[in-house]
């Protein structure tokens, strides 16, 4: 997503705007969706955890 914001920042440096906010807009997309895969592999590692400090109790 970080090389697409700057590829984004070039088109409008360079005056196509079609293409800034196309790339703009992908970028964003692309950091939701890295936003929500961190969020799902903190969730599994929580429970892994949790996972783990259950069988050291017993």
């Amino acid at each position: 997503s970080f090389f697409l914001c700057v590829l984004s920042m070039l088109f409008i440096y360079i005056q196509h705007e079609g293409w800034a906010y196309t790339t703009f807009g992908l970028s964003l997309a692309f950091l939701m969706l890295s936003l929500v895969l961190s969020l799902n592999e903190i969730y599994i590692s929580t429970r892994a955890l949790e996972i783990e400090l259950r069988d050291m109790e017993d």
